[in-house]
């Protein structure tokens, strides 16, 4: 996982170096003069920002979602053996 850090990390370099043209960017009233580069990287790196917290999010559902579910197949295996041991006395 490091080496893909690492050259993700160089092609960001390489891009940013490459769009050096700068650009206005307007957001929330303020306007901003940075390269384009650095502003798409910025955008990129916000959306995964955005993504990751969603997806925790919605993991940490999903392991509720589990555990309820593991905790009812408790219950019903254990009313299936009671059953069961209750049959068995009714047989004797």
């Amino acid at each position: 996982m490091f080496i893909v850090g690492i050259i993700f990390l160089i092609a960001a370099t390489v891009f940013v170096m490459e769009n050096r043209d700068p650009v206005t960017v307007h957001f929330l009233g303020w306007a901003y003069s940075v390269s384009l580069g650095v502003a798409l990287l910025v955008a990129a790196v916000a959306g995964a920002v955005l993504i990751y917290f969603s997806s925790i999010i919605k993991q940490a559902q999903l392991r509720a979602q589990v555990r309820s579910a593991e905790a009812r197949a408790r219950d019903l295996e254990r009313q299936q053996r009671q059953t069961a041991s209750e049959e068995e006395v009714t047989r004797s």
